[in-house]
C-alpha cells in the first residue's frame, strides 16, 4: 500500500476525531448515538467517496484507504462510550487514584454509594431516543429494543447472561 493512501486513512480518521470534539466542545449534542455515525461514517463515506470520483484517488487506493479509516472509526465508535461514561470500573480506579492510589474496599463502597452513577446514563438513554418516560415508567423504543436484542444475543453468543461479566 502506498504510503500517501495510509496518509489519507489516518489524516481522515482524525480529522474526523476533530470534528467530533469541536462538535461536541461547542453544542449540546442530543441523540450521539445519531451525531457518531454522521461525523465518523457518513461524512467520511461521502469524503471518500468524492475521492475516488473526482480521480484523486485509483479504485484500489480508495478501497485500501477506505478500509483502514473505517477499521480506525471503529474503534473509536466502540470505545467512544467507556471513554465518555462512568463505566463503575473506572470510577473505582479513578477514585483511588485521586487518593494517591491507596483506599480501603469500605471507603471505595462508600464513596460510590454517595455518587449518582445511573441518572446521567437514563438521560443520555432519552436524549438518544433509545427508551421514553410514560406514566413514571421507563419503556423502550423501536431502536432500543433492537440494540438490546443484539447485546442480548451477542452475550448469550458467548454465554454472558444478564448482569453478569
Amino acid at each position: 500500500m502506498p504510503l500517501f493512501v495510509l496518509a489519507y486513512g489516518i489524516c481522515l480518521f482524525f480529522a474526523a476525531l476533530v470534528m467530533h470534539v469541536a462538535l461536541w466542545n461547542l453544542f449540546r449534542i442530543r441523540r450521539e448515538i445519531l451525531w457518531l455515525a454522521v461525523v465518523f461514517i457518513a461524512i467520511p463515506a461521502v469524503i471518500v467517496a468524492s475521492s475516488w470520483t473526482i480521480g484523486f484517488l485509483d479504485t484500489t487506493s480508495t478501497i485500501a484507504a477506505g478500509m483502514l479509516y473505517t477499521a480506525l472509526a471503529v474503534v473509536y465508535i466502540q470505545t467512544y462510550p467507556a471513554l465518555r461514561e462512568d463505566v463503575p470500573s473506572i470510577r473505582i480506579l479513578m477514585t483511588v487514584y485521586g487518593r494517591s492510589g491507596s483506599m480501603t474496599r469500605r471507603e471505595i463502597i462508600d464513596h460510590l454509594a454517595r455518587q449518582r452513577l445511573f441518572e446521567t446514563k437514563i438521560a443520555d438513554l432519552e436524549n438518544d431516543a433509545l427508551i421514553y418516560v410514560r406514566e413514571d415508567r421507563m419503556h423502550l423504543t423501536t431502536m432500543g429494543t433492537v440494540l438490546a436484542r443484539v447485546f442480548h444475543s451477542y452475550r448469550k453468543l458467548f454465554g454472558r447472561t444478564a448482569g453478569r461479566g
